[in-house]
């Protein structure tokens, strides 16, 4: 579960900029600490694991290999009312994961066109 835990957020850091000082300076901690959880030196208390993932609007339970979904249930199930209304419904995950993978590929595009419609 440690190793799991580690991938991930090296992850998560990386795909959100984010250095250790970042990091550590937005849980409450040094980046020594967090240095510590990456090497496998030290094992973050459930609080620390908890803020990480406020952090990176993820779950505990992703961070430690309980799930393999990313986002958090709120983000999910927003998604999943949005797309309800356009009448899709009971989707499967490889059909969500393409419209994940659409709205990404767009997030540019998406962006600009809501600046310009304000």
């Amino acid at each position: 579960m440690q190793e799991i835990f580690i991938k991930r957020l090296e992850a998560l850091m990386e795909e959100n900029n984010m250095s250790q000082i970042e990091l550590a300076s937005r849980i409450g901690t040094t980046n020594v600490t967090i240095s510590r959880y990456l090497s496998s030196e030290r094992i973050p208390r459930l609080e620390i694991v908890t803020k990480i993932a406020e952090v990176f609007h993820t779950s505990v339970d992703y961070l430690v290999g309980l799930s393999d979904t990313k986002e958090t249930w709120n983000e999910m199930q927003e998604i999943q009312n949005l797309l309800s209304s356009f009448g899709l419904k009971n989707l499967s995950k490889n059909q969500m994961h393409f419209i994940k993978e659409l709205l990404e590929n767009n997030k540019d595009s998406l962006k600009n066109e809501k600046s310009s419609i304000a």
